[in-house]
């Protein structure tokens, strides 16, 4: 996500973290594909494949919105605000998939409510006046939501599917994520910088996106 933000910097293109979310998506599926053949799933039945599309509707967005956060907003506050929110939600979410948090784990979730306030204010008093005005709390907010709906729909996949959602997800947001974005932002031209980041940026995050898929079903 940081070096995403840095090749959006470079890069002065407004489609600039479109085209960098499709080609490290790309790079997702090609990688996610061979470690599919090399470690294929136990079962992935039909369930396990609508909520692996489901979790691929949130991240066609969540990815390029998320680069974009980190190109535009100050990282200190974009980057702890999405992370603080995509946890609270799926938190949230326990008891209707079934699950509970103990009373502690509500504690965590109400703390960390002012803590996204103290981090937007960015060390003076907070004020709705600047809490409204922040684009890094708007696009943290959104992202951290889309992520959650990631999380919540991965969590109900069945264990032993391994990293055939992933690769469900990555294959689906290559084709999709030009689609939907050219209302909002059409993708930048590949330059050297979009593809030399989008390339790194793939490649380091397919590693998270395997393990995240593989633990949320345990």
């Amino acid at each position: 996500d940081f070096f995403a933000g840095i090749g959006g910097r470079r890069d002065k293109h407004p489609g600039t973290a479109m085209a960098m979310a499709t080609i490290a998506s790309a790079v997702g599926t090609v990688i996610a594909g061979l470690y599919v053949l090399v470690f294929p799933p136990g079962e992935f039945g039909a369930d396990d494949l609508a909520w692996s599309l489901g979790a691929m509707a949130f991240m066609i967005f969540a990815r390029p919105l998320l680069y974009l956060g980190m190109e535009r907003g100050p990282m200190v506050v974009f980057a702890p605000v999405l992370g603080v929110v995509s946890l609270i939600l799926p938190a949230l979410a326990v008891p209707i998939v079934g699950d509970s948090l103990s009373i502690l784990e509500l504690v965590g979730v109400v703390l960390a409510l002012p803590a996204v306030v103290l981090i937007v204010s960015e060390g003076g008093l907070p004020s709705i006046s600047h809490l409204v005005q922040s684009q890094a709390l708007r696009l943290g907010l959104i992202v951290g939501t889309l992520i959650s709906g990631v999380s919540i729909c991965l969590g109900q996949v069945d264990e032993g599917a391994g990293a055939m959602p992933a690769l469900v997800m990555q294959a689906g947001a290559v084709v999709l994520i030009p689609v939907l974005t050219r209302p909002i932002l059409p993708m930048a031209p590949f330059s050297r910088t979009v593809l030399r980041f989008g390339l790194l940026v793939g490649a380091v995050d397919i590693g998270a996106v395997i393990a995240s898929t593989v633990a949320f079903q345990t």
